[in-house]
């Protein structure tokens, strides 16, 4: 497989440690040739069907990626004040949420670029916008001189109701600057170097007015945290309004079923607001592969509910626009993976948490050494640390792959975010431990020369077994209404419920199973049928656990290879062990061991006594020598129903 550049390479490890079930031998990097002659046909394609133009406009910018961003990468940040900020790459702390104000020499002759004043406003800070009409103002450190344009969308409450424009400033300047035909800007230092140096320049000539607080909205990048400019530049655009209609169609028809449901107008608004095409209709012509036969379109897109519009819609309009088809018929959108307090995970914040240390586990230096590895600046490395240091003092223990892919498909995707606590983790690599326990025991109870028998060769009889057999089959029966919902977390709790609750709990512990005593026949069937299939229902959430244990269990041939083959066990594979009335009878029983050990507690009645000895050493009845009794002899020693022949 090959192994793209940094990032690339560290998805693939955590994949294949997480267990990630695949076909590695289609493993590629989304830049290698293959792909890429995909991409080059698919915009040949769509620039001959007129969809495809090219345009000088602002893009968001981020200076560390030195990328262009989309609009859902930009986070606001609402500033309500002066606020000191650090960023990556930036050399020192800069202070946001500051309006400088200066002034600009009055000339009278051409210039370049404009300072609009509102034609409707107040004095400004050199005369009337009447006076300054068809003036000019002179560039303090150029000398060139800047026309003074009246412009309506200037406000005129705002400030001296001037305004320097700059056009890749941001839109509202481009929209001035080319209603005006400014040309565009030019500029060369960095960006926090050159703000200093200008007001101190100004402070120089005499043209610094002074500062004042200015609350507004910083956009930040959701990716590095750098503060995003806008940069004019050449980009390609892709006219959407046709694919996203025949898009929507195609989902509000009940071609394309949400998981769980998503409001229709929300997909409709992102749809209509995707642009402006007049182009016509493309004939589909998609490639007659084996590959896209056998691959095109898939089932279900399972991916997060914050990608919907950034890329759900994107796929469903190119495919039906290249292909003709949908390229898939649901979506699974799970929900966000967050931090035990709900916050979402930065590399800033510290509480970034890799699967591979929560799997392998990892010391609080190795954690602190993956921080100072990353490109955090001074200050957000502190931060990081310190957070760091507080969430995990003594480091991640080792929890194993199968007790974390169980923490997280126990949450519900279709809900609210997930909160991903270590100690939820730790809580399934305890409940793998008892599987382990129990399938030893298991083997313990059956020997080394059990011959296993089918279920139909040796029908249980015995209560308890029918009971077990019945809990099992009632567990499989939720499991699989649980998949075919795509609701893990049910599934999970089914089989989990089975093995602790009804397996290990009760029929192991309670009815007083003996690892000692060799099974054979109708229990020995029943206890191998329940190990057995029980790992099957955990086979999915816990693939290395149960593949283990299940490779080291007698089996009859033909058996299968591994158990990623074996029949999955269902309501109709099961139903002939359905038995409600036997588990309504043993619910009963169940009932009466729970009120006696309730009223044990109550009394306070401990372990049974020698006969005649009561708790405080006195005997009863009272006056009775030796042959009284104790209360703690009659209910304290109710420790479980012990099973008696089977009963």
């Amino acid at each position: 497989c090959p192994q793209p550049p940094s990032h690339g390479g560290a998805i693939l490890e955590q994949l294949r440690a997480l267990g990630a079930s695949l076909d590695w031998s289609r493993c590629a990097f989304t830049m290698d040739p293959g792909f890429s002659r995909a991409v080059t046909e698919a915009f040949v394609r769509l620039h001959g069907a007129g969809l495809v133009r090219r345009s000088r406009r602002l893009v968001n910018w981020s200076c560390a990626l030195r990328s262009a961003l989309a609009d859902v990468e930009v986070e606001p940040r609402v500033l309500g004040g002066p606020t000191v900020l650090s960023g990556p790459g930036w050399p020192r702390a800069v202070t946001f949420g500051v309006l400088v104000r200066f002034a600009y020499p009055v000339e009278g002759d051409d210039g370049e670029e404009g300072s609009p004043v509102s034609p409707r406003g107040p004095q400004c800070h050199l005369g009337g916008p009447n006076h300054l009409h068809g003036r000019h103002v002179r560039h303090p450190f150029t000398g060139r001189l800047l026309p003074v344009i009246a412009d309506p969308s200037v406000d005129p409450e705002l400030g001296t109701g001037a305004v320097k424009v700059t056009p890749g400033h941001g839109h509202p300047d481009l929209a001035l600057a080319r209603a005006h035909r400014l040309p565009p800007p030019r500029g060369g230092a960095h960006r926090f170097d050159a703000r200093e140096r200008l007001v101190a320049a100004l402070a120089m000539r005499g043209l610094f007015r002074g500062c004042q607080d200015h609350p507004m909205t910083l956009p930040l990048c959701s990716r590095s945290g750098d503060v995003v400019e806008f940069l004019l530049k050449s980009q390609w655009f892709l006219r959407c309004r046709e694919m996203a209609q025949r898009a929507r169609e195609a989902v509000t028809s009940g071609s394309l079923k949400l998981v769980p449901k998503f409001h229709e107008k929300n997909w409709k608004t992102w749809m209509d607001n995707a642009g402006d095409p007049k182009s016509p209709k493309m004939t589909p012509n998609p490639p007659q592969t084996p590959d896209f036969r056998r691959f095109y379109p898939t089932s279900l897109l399972e991916t997060g509910s914050d990608l919907l519009f950034f890329w759900v819609a994107r796929m469903v309009m190119l495919g039906q626009e290249l292909t003709g088809r949908l390229p898939f018929s649901q979506v699974l959108l799970h929900s966000l993976v967050r931090d035990a307090q709900g916050r979402k995970m930065s590399k800033s914040l510290g509480n970034v948490i890799d699967p591979r240390d929560v799997i392998a586990g990892a010391s609080l230096q190795e954690l602190q050494e993956k921080l100072r590895r990353s490109n955090l600046d001074p200050h957000e490395l502190a931060v990081a640390s310190e957070g760091q240091r507080r969430q995990f003092p003594h480091g991640i223990p080792e929890c194993g792959t199968d007790a974390l892919r169980m923490a997280l498909c126990s949450h519900n995707a279709h809900g609210d975010d997930i909160r991903l606590d270590v100690a939820t983790v730790l809580s399934y690599r305890h409940f793998c431990n008892k599987v382990w326990n129990a399938v030893k025991f298991v083997l313990a109870a059956l020997g080394p020369d059990f011959v296993p028998q089918t279920p139909e060769e040796a029908a249980p009889r015995r209560p308890m077994e029918r009971w077990v057999l019945s809990r099992l089959a009632r567990a499989a029966g939720e499991y699989g209404r649980r998949m075919e919902a795509l609701e893990a977390h049910g599934a999970l709790a089914a089989a989990h419920h089975f093995w602790l609750r009804s397996f290990c709990d009760v029929y192991l512990v309670g009815w007083g199973l003996r690892p000692s005593v060799r099974l054979s026949g109708h229990p020995g069937v029943t206890l191998l049928s329940c190990a057995e299939l029980g790992l099957r229902l955990l086979a999915p959430f816990a693939p290395f656990l149960a593949e283990e244990l299940w490779q080291r269990l007698p089996r009859a041939s033909p058996a299968s290879p591994t158990i990623c083959l074996a029949p999955f066990p269902d309501a109709a594979m099961l139903a002939h062990w359905c038995c409600p009335e036997v588990e309504a009878e043993v619910e009963a029983m169940r009932e009466v061991v729970r009120v006696v050990r309730a009223l044990r507690e109550t009394f306070r009645l401990g372990a049974a006594r020698p006969h005649g000895e009561c708790r405080q050493g006195s005997r009863w009845p009272p006056g009775r020598g030796t042959g009284g009794g104790c209360w703690g002899r009659d209910l304290g020693g109710v420790e479980g129903v012990e099973a008696q022949d089977g009963h």
